[in-house]
This record gives C-alpha cells, sequence and structure tokens, in this order.
C-alpha cells in the first residue's frame, strides 16, 4: 500500500520561509550571576540553577536571543509582535513557602517579576504561573508542581489574536487576554532568562530547565 507523504519538500521550503526558529541550547556558554550560596551549571540537556543551602542564595543564567526581530531590526531584538511558540521542559527539587523560580524573556537582567515587555513563567513554592508584561504586568495560575518531576511547557503568544496560552504536557492549564498584559512591539537586547531564589528560607532550593526551542512567523 503506498503511503501519501503529508508534506512535499516545496510544502516544507515554503514554511520554512514563514518561519524563524531558535534553539537556545543549555550546553553553551551562558552569563552566570550567583549570590550567596547560589551555584549553577550547563549540560547537553539541561541548565542546572540551585540556592544552595543558606538563606537569600539566588542562581541566575541568561543568554540574548537572536533572530528573533523583524527584519532589519536591530542585533537581539525579539519583535513580540509576531505570532511566536516557546517550549522547554523544566523540574523543581525542594519546594519552601519563600522561593521563586523563573524562566522569562525579557529584557532586565535581574531575578524577579517582570517590569518591561515580555513573557515566561514563575514558580512560587509550588504554584505555576504564566506570566506576562505589555504596557502592565499580569499573571494566570495555572497548577501546582511536585518535587523531581518533570512538565514540558509550551507558551502560544499570539498578539493578533489578543492572547497568550500556557499549556503543560500538552494540556491548556492557562490563557492571558487582557490586553494592557500581552506585549505587541519589538524590545532591543532581549534576554532568555533562568533563575532561582529561596528568599528567607535556609533550604536549598533547585530547577532543572531544558534547552528552549522558539518558533515564530516572519
Amino acid at each position: 500500500m503506498e503511503i501519501k507523504k503529508a508534506f512535499t519538500v516545496l510544502d516544507l521550503f515554503r514554511l520554512r520561509q514563514k518561519t524563524a526558529s531558535l534553539l537556545m541550547s543549555t550546553g553553551e556558554t551562558w552569563t552566570e550571576a550567583v549570590a550567596g550560596t547560589g551555584v549553577s551549571s550547563l549540560a547537553p540537556a539541561y541548565m542546572y540553577l540551585s540556592t544552595g543551602a543558606a538563606a537569600g542564595g539566588t542562581a541566575l543564567r541568561r543568554a540574548y536571543t537572536f533572530g528573533m526581530g523583524s527584519p532589519a531590526s536591530v542585533i537581539r531584538t525579539f519583535n513580540f509582535a509576531k505570532r511566536v511558540n516557546i517550549g522547554f521542559s523544566v523540574g523543581v527539587q525542594v519546594l519552601n513557602a519563600t522561593s521563586v523560580r523563573y524562566v522569562q524573556l525579557k529584557a532586565a537582567t535581574t531575578i524577579g517579576d517582570l517590569g518591561a515587555k515580555g513573557i515566561g513563567i514563575k514558580i512560587a513554592n509550588a504554584t505555576l504561573y504564566g506570566e506576562s508584561f505589555g504596557s502592565a504586568r499580569g499573571e494566570v495560575e495555572l497548577m501546582t508542581l511536585e518535587s523531581t518531576k518533570e512538565y514540558r511547557i509550551e507558551i502560544q503568544h499570539d498578539p493578533v489574536s489578543g492572547i497568550i496560552a500556557w499549556y503543560v504536557n500538552g494540556v491548556l492549564k492557562g490563557v492571558q487576554t487582557t490586553a494592557a498584559n500581552i506585549p505587541t512591539a519589538a524590545e532591543a537586547l532581549t534576554n532568555l532568562l533562568c533563575s532561582v531564589d529561596n528568599g528567607a528560607t535556609a533550604a536549598e532550593v533547585i530547577m532543572f530547565v531544558s534547552p528552549i526551542e522558539f518558533l515564530m512567523e516572519v
């Protein structure tokens, strides 16, 4: 029995012309910033971030994006006016009430909630939130995570339709439709930033993050 191909070579070529892709590898050099007992490391399949055991420990890794701007845009610009899909896996170990962990796309280079255009996730203790900022910050509660488990995160940003959707393990967990919370313009010098902070609790907080994939319309 002959099986018809879903896509011809020409179909794939046309699709490739309409999209820009980026894989942020965890096996390469990312700028590191740690405080207190915080540590981090990079491996081919994941990034490891730990606060260490003392209170006030933090760890951060960041890297600029490239190829995600509009044609002829300034180098390292991310064009939030375009539809984009962001995919990665995350895992946490040790939960405490004062801890926060982030995977964010933003221009700022420090740990904390989004304060300007950006998209990402925030994990406060065991609660996973979708986070975004257009002209104001918004967050959507998604679910409760379990320690030592892996979760596949997919963020679908559609500024044309005015929606951001967060999927976990293939299941839609939350959407943002408030216009002020959806970025719709380009942002220069945009970082992909992963970070952990244990706050006032003297307990090690750990996060694993896989390589992060972007697929954007052009």
